[in-house]
């Protein structure tokens, strides 16, 4: 995933359901991309992405 200043990469393990990533982001517009690596390589988008401002 990244987004803004943030690049972050974690481990599914099985059964997992969501994965979380938590980081300040300065105002401002930013692409976004958020993807799915399976064990062969292959490469999958995220099925839903949710940015909450806390």
């Amino acid at each position: 995933m990244y987004v803004a200043n943030i690049e972050k990469e974690i481990k599914i393990e099985p059964g997992q359901e969501e994965v979380t990533f938590k980081g300040k982001i300065p105002a401002g517009k930013y692409d976004m991309e958020a993807q799915l690596v399976d064990t062969d390589g292959r490469v999958h988008p995220a099925y839903y992405v949710y940015i909450e401002k806390l």
